[in-house]
């Protein structure tokens, strides 16, 4: 006689499941003239894999990505140094202005009109996702660098009262690794919407870095005319090694 029983359990309550099967095979055997009862049983195990996808939603991601990074500056604007000199108001106001316009290009819906709102690359999840990772490596190395220059900093090209030159971490790669930092988290968010409208923000957003480079440029060359050429010939200022 033959007995065969299986035994089914599901193990895990969310993506992946697996459902193990046991396969229980009994036979017996019965010897009349010897009263002897033979058991064999053979069993086999084998199990199956529901997997349940889960989407990112890469847009909105990216998104959060951002709020965090502005969280951290505007906590840190309650532990910058007094300011000394500063770059004239004029000059302030246009720059924000300029970065106001082409963040809102990159990351907003409301400039996504007309050919603006084109593509320039084919949608991809898999590009999606790499712009996501280049934004959010981007906004960390931004807000490491903003941490290392601690007190000294400023949202405007500023001396502080105190000022320190800062030449080690991300300093140590590039003279400007903030703004290294927000060009890549740039360029990851232009390359996860991938429009037209992105890119031209991209570029506004990079008129203005240049800009606001060039005012403390000098202002650090007055400071420490010294410290800060040599600073310059061994660092470069956006690329490290490059540029």
């Amino acid at each position: 006689m033959r007995l065969i029983v299986f035994i089914q359990m599901q193990i895990g309550i969310s993506a992946p499941r697996v459902t193990v099967t046991w396969r229980v095979e009994a036979e017996f055997a019965f010897d009349k003239r010897s009263w002897n009862l033979a058991l064999c049983v053979v069993y086999d195990v084998s199990y199956t894999t529901e997997v349940e996808m889960i989407t990112l939603n890469v847009h909105s991601t990216i998104g959060y990505v951002w709020e965090g990074l502005g969280l951290v500056w505007l906590i840190g604007l309650a532990f910058t140094k007094r300011t000394v000199r500063s770059q004239t108001g004029r000059t302030r106001l246009f720059q924000m202005a300029v970065f106001l316009l082409g963040f809102l290009m990159v990351g907003s819906d409301w400039f996504r009109k007309g050919w603006l709102g084109v593509r320039f690359i084919p949608e991809s999840y898999s590009v999606e996702v790499l712009g996501l990772a280049l934004t959010v490596s981007g906004c960390l190395f931004a807000i490491c660098a903003r941490l290392t220059l601690g007190g000294n900093w400023s949202g405007r090209a500023t001396v502080k009262d105190g000022h320190e030159l800062i030449v080690k971490g991300p300093y140590s790669l590039a003279r400007h690794p903030i703004y290294t930092g927000l060009l890549l988290g740039c360029l990851g968010t232009t390359l996860a919407f991938g429009e037209w409208g992105c890119v031209l923000g991209l570029f506004i957003i990079v008129i203005g870095l240049l800009l606001k480079m060039s005012q403390e440029e000098k202002l650090m060359m007055e400071t420490f005319p010294e410290a800060y050429s040599r600073y310059r010939h061994r660092v470069k200022a956006l690329i490290p090694g490059v540029l």
